[in-house]
């Protein structure tokens, strides 16, 4: 595996793993990120870090790449954050299908997007790379909801 692969891979199955806790808390009690937009979270994490920060809300964020192929489903969450001019994104989706992992794997071949790991069990997820871009993707089940997130960023092809 290339050294930024590893990179990549490291830092979005960190970002994916903090996103589904988000999620998964989400489902118990009230939802942590309403509250942080309410409480003006974007505005306190630019001032810290200088990162820039869009929790866009039930939507794909501004400038999500064509070129990583989403599921078809319910938007439940979209975010982007940009720092020294590179954008992550994430995006959450409800779909109905249980087995999903295995059309999504499909439509990022389809697309381009080499497969670099898979993990099988309650929570799948999976690391592609191609396109300029790099996606951790995760499916998920909570309360009877299948969840699809995906965390993505600009890689180096090389």
């Amino acid at each position: 595996m290339r050294t930024s692969a590893k990179k990549l891979t490291t830092l979005t199955t960190a970002v994916v793993l903090a996103v589904s806790a988000t999620f998964t808390l989400s489902g118990c009690f009230s939802n942590p990120i309403e509250g942080l937009i309410k409480g003006g979270a974007s505005d306190v994490i630019k001032n810290a870090t200088g990162a820039d920060i869009d929790l866009g809300g039930k939507s794909i964020p501004k400038g999500f790449p064509s070129e990583v192929p989403l599921v078809e489903g319910e938007v439940e969450y979209g975010a982007s954050m940009t720092s020294e001019g590179a954008t992550i994104w994430t995006v959450r989706i409800l779909v109905d299908d249980p087995n999903i992992f295995e059309k999504i794997q499909s439509q990022m071949a389809k697309a381009g997007m080499e497969e670099t790991f898979s993990t099988t069990g309650e929570t799948q997820m999976g690391s592609f790379g191609g396109n300029g871009y790099g996606a951790v993707v995760s499916v998920d089940q909570i309360d009877g909801k299948v969840g699809v997130s995906y965390v993505v960023s600009p890689i180096e092809d090389e």
